[in-house]
């Protein structure tokens, strides 16, 4: 044996048995399942087949129609008995893509060539000459490099004969009339693999006319071993195999199968394999029946195991995995049964969630973040409701719960020079030692703090010469200095407060922008004007922020503003701008310079020099669409946080990057005057929009 064959052999013998070593039971934290499902269209929950075309359409095959997904809505396709150019059967089994748009479709009653453009499909099904009970289920197809369309039925293996536009079985060694095909692959050296149920891999050889009949795999000559659902070639040459007895990979130099076990966890067993899927560098998808799915990196043997959790709806969407398609742009399209569809985006999560936060002992936890603070030394200080304060280290990736006895609710944090935090509790305002980790109650002498009239869950902030504001439901307070009397500015329905690089204090509130006067007078009020366009966009304003250029954006219940201290006039960002929702609960602003917004429909990013928009939400990674008003912090590293009422949201700007695959433009439907119009009829050869001159 050569060299590099033994070496190729000992590469294989060792990945696989490091697959049980280095298998991992759960990888739900690191990833984001974007479920698509009966609610959001699908005709049917089970997916067995699933496909991107060349247009960027995806393709779901379910038990009660063809599903094309535009990556906002669905269509059905389905078998109408008064249509002879319909699909043949509601059924969908397999899919497969040709050029021009062609989609074959393989049903329980046949074949189905599908014009994509048109919607109308030509179905083939077997002679009556052929024609045997359940041989017209078509469970896989092929059109090998000389042209030959072949497929896999119930009954045996077949042949599409053009010419007659009918199906004709196929004889072959290994392979009975009886014997159900599900699996057909054509390797790099043109050799045609057959997949069955039960009775073992048929290679053949179609220039020879040779076969070769497998039937004891890795071992194991069972039923079981011997049912090939899947298979994929990796970049090495090497063919994996998706059996009824886990996962088995073939070389060629060493003319033998290795069992490799997914997981060294007994009481997940040996998973039944639907469906293989892997891309140039080695990963490999593995969908299984019951046992979710797995991410194999098949050079190392580290693999990741995806389950359902009913605890977490961003998790996969079921345990039985039939369908796996990788789309050009990166995410894993997942087909399961009785779940519908999955759309994995492989690049993981950008944005990092905490769903919740352990409260006291007997408590229940909480997910309810109700303020947050970035200290000066890195740690990020996460207040919630129900549930404490906490202390999270970023780098280590640790959260941990401080005890405050009788104020289990935190909706405010703020940082003094001396390095104290302040804290506004259900139980009145208090300073905390970060090292000692003690506390005690905030007094004055003009109020009965922390049960100060008017300060109830205060918004909190320590300005830059050490004034102490506190902000509540009626009035705004500022305490110069420890224990000296409180400075009371009446202002009905604050929202937030914020401090400027001049040291200008400003408040937002229902009834507008203030600027607080630096020691005593009235503050100065900006709302929102009918009929001034350079006034507030609204004058409910609930976040506000400055960026390195001095602009002071100011977020409202209708819209971002970037506003100018020296003219005081805005300049607003709204839904015709490219927000897709304008409440804009909070504001952060990055190195860049660019605009991250909290909304009710998830984060817009702005990038004020280009004017450009772009959106983030849960299928991006976010924990939620909804945040809470004013929390939000950015760290000293950069990072960002978002919090709301299910948990937190975290991210640096830096990693956050735009999709390097650009989009593709269909489509999909028009309207002539007004008037929804069939596309089909208005399509040319080469797939153009046409319309007669005088629709022009």
């Amino acid at each position: 044996m050569s060299r590099s064959r033994r070496a190729r052999r000992w590469r294989l013998l060792v990945s696989c048995l490091a697959m049980a070593a280095a298998g991992r039971l759960s990888a739900q934290a690191s990833f984001r399942f974007e479920r698509i499902s009966v609610g959001r269209g699908v005709s049917q929950a089970t997916v067995r087949a699933v496909l991107q075309d060349s247009a960027g359409f995806v393709w779901f095959g379910t038990e009660d129609g063809l599903n094309r997904y535009d990556g906002y809505a669905l269509k059905a396709f389905r078998h109408v008995d008064a249509d002879s150019l319909s699909l043949g059967h509601n059924v969908i089994l397999s899919l497969r893509e040709e050029p021009g748009g062609i989609l074959w479709v393989g049903t329980e009653r046949g074949l189905n060539r599908l014009d994509t453009r048109t919607g109308r499909s030509t179905a083939y099904v077997f002679s009556a000459a052929d024609s045997v009970p359940n041989n017209n289920w078509i469970r896989s197809q092929l059109r090998d490099r000389s042209g030959r369309l072949w497929v896999g039925t119930r009954n045996g293996l077949g042949w599409l004969d053009e010419a007659s536009k009918q199906l004709r079985s196929f004889p072959m060694p290994g392979i009975g009339p009886q014997t159900p095909v599900v699996m057909i692959h054509q390797d790099r050296a043109g050799l045609l693999w057959f997949g069955t149920v039960g009775e073992g891999l048929v290679r053949f050889d179609p220039h020879g006319g040779t076969t070769r009949h497998f039937v004891e795999i890795a071992g194991d000559s069972s039923s079981r071993a011997r049912t090939f659902f899947a298979t994929h070639e990796d970049p090495d040459g090497a063919l994996w195999f998706g059996t009824g007895m886990g996962l088995v990979r073939y070389d060629a130099g060493s003319d033998r199968f290795v069992r490799c076990p997914l997981s060294s966890d007994p009481r997940l067993g040996t998973p039944l394999i639907h469906a293989l899927v892997g891309d140039s560098t080695g990963l490999l998808w593995i969908g299984t029946e019951d046992n979710g799915l797995y991410r194999l990196e098949s050079r190392t043997g580290t693999s990741l195991r995806f389950a359902r959790s009913t605890s977490d709806p961003a998790s996969l969407g079921g345990n039985s995995v039939y369908g796996l398609w990788l789309g050009r742009e990166g995410s894993l399209w997942v087909g399961l049964v009785g779940a519908g569809a999955n759309r994995l985006d492989q690049g993981g999560r950008r944005f990092s969630s905490i769903g919740a936060f352990t409260g006291n002992g007997s408590g229940p936890s909480s997910p309810f973040i109700a303020s947050l603070h970035a200290d000066r030394d890195g740690t990020v200080w996460v207040g919630t409701v129900g549930a404490g304060l906490h202390r999270f280290d970023r780098p280590a990736g640790a959260m941990r719960r401080i005890a405050l006895r009788g104020a289990e609710s935190v909706y405010s944090i703020a940082e003094d020079r001396a390095g104290r935090l302040w804290l506004s509790t259900g139980a009145g305002v208090f300073h905390f030692d970060r090292g000692t980790e003690q506390y005690a109650a905030l007094r004055s002498p003009n109020c009965g703090l922390p049960t100060c009239p008017g300060l109830g869950r205060a918004r909190l902030l320590v300005d830059r010469r050490n004034r102490l504001w506190m902000m509540g439901g009626v009035q705004v307070a500022r305490q110069d200095m420890p224990g000296a009397p409180l400075t009371i500015f009446r202002i009905d329905g604050a929202n937030t407060i914020f401090e400027d690089r001049a040291g200008t204090v400003w408040l937002g509130g229902r009834l507008g922008l203030y600027r607080l006067p630096d020691d005593s007078g009235a503050p100065i009020r900006y709302q929102h004007v009918a009929g001034d366009p350079g006034s507030l966009s609204d004058s409910d304003v609930r976040s506000v922020a400055e960026d390195a250029a001095g602009v002071l954006w100011v977020g409202t219940a209708a819209g971002l503003n970037a506003f100018d201290r020296t003219t005081n006039r805005a300049t607003h960002v709204r839904l015709g701008n490219g927000l897709l929702n304008e409440f804009i609960g909070s504001i952060l602003v990055d190195e860049g310079g660019d605009v991250w917004m909290s909304t009710n429909g998830g984060i817009e990013r702005l990038t004020p020099t280009t004017g450009r928009i772009r959106h983030y939400d849960v299928r991006d990674g976010l924990h939620s669409d909804q945040f809470n008003v004013g929390v939000a912090v950015r760290d000293v590293t950069g990072a960002m946080y978002f919090g709301g009422a299910e948990g937190l949201s975290s991210f640096h700007p830096g990693a956050i990057h735009d999709n390097p695959v650009l989009p593709q433009v269909a489509i999909t439907g028009f309207k002539r005057f007004n008037r929804p119009e069939e596309l089909s009829r208005f399509l040319d050869a080469r797939g153009r929009l046409v319309l007669p001159a005088r629709d022009n």
